[in-house]
């Protein structure tokens, strides 16, 4: 006689049920690391968000500290100089849970690249002070014809070093010639030629300014000193900064009388004693997050407005 177990079925059932649970519990298991980790990293990129936000909180108050002084410092002088309350800047200070730096610089003491280009034309005299002031800085000559055609409004690209929209529509991705004036300096991390090195070398000496604007000889550089007087040497130069250390010169014509520049041609039209145009660069550093913004400052009648923001990494 066969014998038939009364429990067969039970268990068979028994065995699927716990396949189905530890299916369950597999499944189950899963779903809460997943919504973990989406918690966790949703946690982290909220909390990046933040840091974020508050750093750029940070670049707003420095902005706002910007305005105050220059706005100050134009009811105070009508001229521009490294003697002025605001070249002192903000060095490094901690401010709840950062640590934060601003400098303000004066735009106008540096070449002005829209200067390139006067009355929809090359401007010979302009031309020939970049000129100088790459050979000082041993650029390659042939960047400021790419500089050239990136501005002015023709099709015919200089030479040597020169490029328009042949050049650039070639390129990955491809691009047109701005043919306008200049807007961001970054702008020219695109033409032909130009490289991170080079860009880095020229920005402490040049700008981007709307219209044409004049060289603050209280301020300008010692590359842009030489570039702007042909035959003027390096200790020209540094005789004239420690010379207006301790003077703030507001007549153009008694700098020129100066003995440095004896018998040396100065164009007087290139410079002027006070600015219209600033530039801070602000530093925000949190246990997270670091930032670096360059803010463009436009000043007139005594009221300072930003201009645009640039963050910058390069």
């Amino acid at each position: 006689m066969t014998l038939i177990s009364p429990f067969p079925r039970k268990r068979k059932t028994g065995g699927v049920a716990l396949v189905t649970v530890l299916l369950i519990v597999s499944i189950a298991t899963v779903l809460v690391v997943s919504m973990t980790s989406k918690q966790y990293f949703s946690i982290r990129a909220q909390g990046n968000m933040q840091a974020n936000v508050q750093a750029w909180q940070y670049v707003i108050s420095l902005e706002q500290w910007a305005t105050v002084v220059l706005n100050r410092d134009a009811r105070e002088n009508k001229t521009d100089s490294i003697n002025d309350a605001w070249q002192l800047g903000i060095p490094e200070t901690k401010v709840g849970q950062a640590f934060i730096t601003a400098q303000i610089s004066d735009l106008q003491g540096r070449l002005n690249v829209n200067n390139l280009i006067k009355n929809n034309e090359l401007s010979q005299t302009d031309y020939q002070v970049f000129q100088r002031l790459f050979s000082e800085l041993g650029v390659d000559a042939s960047i400021l014809n790419a500089i050239v055609d990136w501005i002015d409004a023709d099709s015919e690209p200089s030479y040597p070093g020169g490029a328009e929209d042949d050049y650039y529509m070639a390129q990955k991705p491809g691009m047109r010639s701005a043919n306008q004036s200049v807007f961001e300096l970054e702008e020219l991390l695109d033409i032909n030629g130009m490289t991170i090195d080079v860009f880095n070398t020229l920005i402490p000496h040049i700008s981007a300014l709307p219209g044409y604007r004049v060289v603050n000889v209280n301020t300008a550089t010692d590359k842009v000193l030489i570039a702007l007087t042909k035959g003027l040497t390096q200790g020209d130069a540094d005789n004239l900064i420690a010379y207006r250390e301790g003077q703030v010169i507001d007549n153009i014509k008694e700098w020129h009388k100066l003995p440095q520049f004896a018998s040396r041609e100065v164009d007087a039209s290139l410079v002027g004693t006070d600015s219209d145009f600033f530039g801070l660069d602000n530093f925000v550093k949190t246990d997270k997050y670091i930032l670096t913004v360059f803010t463009a400052l436009y000043r007139e009648n005594g009221v300072t407005r930003v201009q645009y923001r640039q963050k910058r990494g390069y």
